[in-house]
């Protein structure tokens, strides 16, 4: 486990951490990354490497959370 102060700002989910942290497959979150605005993209770190930002996974869900509190 993380501290809480840790910066998010360095840590990357893959795909499959995605699809574990969403329970859906890898096809819906490339779904989402590509028609849902609001949904963070992909970042490629390398040739064969891509991932996204938990620091924008997490504000993502916080816009989200907040959306669904609007009624």
């Amino acid at each position: 486990m993380r501290p809480k102060s840790a910066s998010h700002t360095n840590i990357w989910l893959r795909l499959t951490e995605l699809t574990d942290r969403y329970n859906c497959s890898a096809s819906t979150i490339w779904r989402w990354s590509k028609n849902r605005p609001s949904f963070p993209k992909p970042v490629r770190l390398g040739p064969n490497t891509v991932a996204w930002s938990l620091a924008a996974i997490e504000q993502f869900e916080a816009r989200q959370e907040v959306s669904s509190h609007r009624g």
